[in-house]
């Protein structure tokens, strides 16, 4: 017979939440919940969050959410506890992944686990010669046998150099379409305590800008001033070239690749984008999602509307430069990119949500 598992304590899922809530979500929207039944966690989307334009069909969300159960796993096995991940295929359902958790065991060494409260992003240049092959390889180890997600180490300007002309034509994009600035400034803090307050988005300091671009930032708030700003300043310019320099000042840029991208394989890509990103934390690496040309491209592909003419010439530019990256996997295949390098920490790091409004309860008090 095979014995019970020990409860949860409330102790215990406040802990794991605790580590959990710092997994990487896109714009730190954090859209997860986590509902327990009896020694199983319900990993759920949050009834209030909205479908952005860079989240489409809420791919982005299910990657998040895989990163975000991930992180509950590797914090239960670190605590003693014997853990089993699943994703739901049914789009339908409620519940997008469960953590079951069994019986105690003897704490295993997670240097990951240990890592997870630490993890953050950052926007900073990193110098592109502090990488060595040993972090390539590195890395690739961290995702052997996790799943059948393609996981790809490009480093070297014969591929950087494309790859950022690339990622600089997809921001440029960004920066003039008027649905993703909106959306945007909706998700940007000024200060420190509206930032603290709503413990989701971005505080202005993170994104590691000089203080006159910090100014022209609030003032494109403004949809008026700033349509007066982008007829006197090459605003989409100005953040395309940000964007270039930050893929050229790297160590290397991973890409994730999904075959069929199945709802199992866009979570599971989650979990790989943990396992690299934890593992670069333990090596003193530094990282910065690329989210936006995989995701524009994406976009297109799935003949989703929202680009004018001139916004679609620009992206087709941009795939036909990915195309010149040596090696590149078939562009349909990758979901997500991330940047590395070694270089000073981030000056600022985002908020997270508290495990309270993590964990939804009944009025029982019970999970």
């Amino acid at each position: 017979m095979t014995p019970t598992a020990p409860l949860l304590s409330p102790e215990f899922v406040m802990a794991l939440l605790e580590d959990a809530r710092w997994a990487p979500s896109g714009d730190n929207e954090q859209p997860w919940r986590v509902r327990v039944r009896d020694n199983v966690l319900e990993v759920l989307r949050d009834v209030d969050a909205h479908e952005a334009f860079l989240d489409v069909r809420l791919e982005a969300t299910r990657i998040a959410m895989g990163s975000f159960a991930e992180s509950l796993r590797l914090a239960a096995l670190a605590r003693g506890r014997v853990a089993e991940l699943s994703f739901a295929d049914d789009p339908t359902s409620p519940i997008w992944a469960t953590v079951t958790i069994g019986q105690e065991q003897p704490p295993l060494a997670q240097t990951l686990a240990s890592a997870l409260k630490n993890r953050s992003s950052n926007r900073k240049l990193f110098d592109p010669a502090a990488w060595d092959h040993s972090d390539t390889e590195a890395l690739l180890k961290a995702c052997q046998g996790l799943n059948n997600i393609g996981v790809h180490v490009f480093t070297g300007s014969a591929a950087l150099e494309p790859l950022s002309q690339a990622v600089a034509a997809a921001d440029y994009v960004r920066m003039s379409h008027t649905r993703c600035t909106a959306e945007f400034h909706q998700k940007i803090y000024w200060t420190d305590a509206e930032a603290r307050t709503a413990q989701t988005g971005f505080h202005y300091r993170t994104f590691e800008i000089r203080p006159h671009e910090t100014l022209a930032l609030r003032m494109t708030k403004n949809p008026v001033i700033f349509k007066i700003m982008r007829a006197l300043v090459p605003m989409s310019a100005l953040a395309a070239k940000l964007a270039q320099k930050q893929v050229l000042h790297s160590g290397a840029v991973v890409a994730f690749t999904v075959p069929e991208h199945s709802l199992r394989e866009q979570a599971e890509l989650g979990r790989s984008l943990l396992h690299v990103w934890l593992t670069a934390q333990t090596r003193g690496i530094q990282a910065q999602v690329l989210g936006v040309l995989s995701l524009f491209l994406r976009r297109v592909a799935l003949g989703e509307p929202g680009f004018s003419p001139r916004e679609l010439q620009r992206l087709a530019a941009a795939g036909a430069l990915w195309e010149q990256v040596p090696g590149l996997p078939p562009r349909n295949q990758i979901l997500l990119m991330l940047r590395l390098g070694r270089g000073e920490g981030p000056s600022a790091r985002t908020f997270r949500l508290s495990p309270e409004r993590l964990w939804l309860r009944d009025a029982r008090g019970a999970g």
